[in-house]
């Protein structure tokens, strides 16, 4: 039986599910077991639940030889000379992983750090514009973060007639949180917004999946860049907004009515 473990966040262990079911699948007749934080298996079960081999554990049950899946152990992610390009730093995190694990490497390219599991296609909703991801992050990936500006900016979309769904309540549209989404059906419902605003943080990574095609992805970070298709990074909130409005004329909804929003009761699991 294989072990890890990592008593982090929602998002690292998230993005570690992706690199472990792919594992799995690839050696079905061997078993592995993660330890992590147990409030985040309700919301990490969605990820493996059709992997038989795969499965959760609190972390207080680690047991000892476990291995750390968190990128900071042994400071890897700290003593990293590419640290700060995050598709580039996780290729090389997992094959270094998988040495640990004495196990061929599953990840090889950009697009297995897409998220492919079929809860994701359990959501839907009808199709709107924006999805902003407005979680506060809790890595200081962005210590600028203002649910305040957040808000001005869902305002400013709002009252130029686009359909605009975040993942916490602004006051101006609907939020996820209130309707009780998962942060796989967050990824699920990314498949239907044109586009995605987001700091780099754990509701994030699921909008990264194989099913959704954004015409525009907006990432904010303090430190990192994530160099994917039609994904522009930015270091600051202002920069951030200054290139949502500059290409306002590209992204109009003409054809929506004024003060249209996506309703949360259009969310629905299938």
């Amino acid at each position: 039986m294989f072990t890890t473990f990592n008593r982090f966040h929602l998002g690292d262990n998230l993005i570690h599910l992706n690199y472990l079911r792919r594992l799995a699948m690839q050696h079905e007749r061997e078993r592995f077991l993660h330890f992590c934080n147990r409030v985040h298996i309700g919301e990490l079960v969605e990820a493996i639940f059709d992997v038989p081999n795969l499965q959760l554990s609190p972390l207080e049950h680690t047991p000892e030889g476990a291995v750390d899946a968190w990128i900071g152990a042994d400071n890897y992610y700290y003593k990293s000379p590419i640290a700060n390009d995050w598709i580039a730093f996780h290729l090389d995190w997992f094959e270094h992983l998988s040495r640990r694990l004495g196990l061929a490497n599953p990840i090889k390219s950009e697009r297995d750090l897409l998220f492919d599991y079929p809860a994701l296609q359990a959501y839907s909703t009808d199709p709107f514009d924006f999805l902003i991801v407005n979680a506060k992050p809790l890595s200081n990936q962005f210590p600028e973060f203002s649910p305040e500006s957040f808000a001005d900016l869902v305002q400013g979309l709002v009252r130029r007639r686009y359909k605009v769904m975040t993942t916490h309540p602004t006051g101006f549209c609907p939020a996820t949180v209130e309707s009780n989404l998962s942060i796989t059906g967050i990824g699920g419902i990314s498949r239907f917004a044109k586009h995605i605003v987001s700091i780099m943080t754990g509701p994030m990574w699921p909008t990264f999946n194989v099913f959704a095609t954004p015409q525009t992805r907006v990432v904010m970070h303090s430190h990192e860049e994530l160099i994917a298709t039609n994904t522009y990074n930015f270091k600051t909130f202002d920069e951030a907004v200054r290139f949502i409005w500059e290409r306002d004329e590209h992204l109009s909804s003409h054809d929506a009515p004024a003060g249209a929003v996506v309703s949360v009761d259009g969310l629905r699991k299938r």
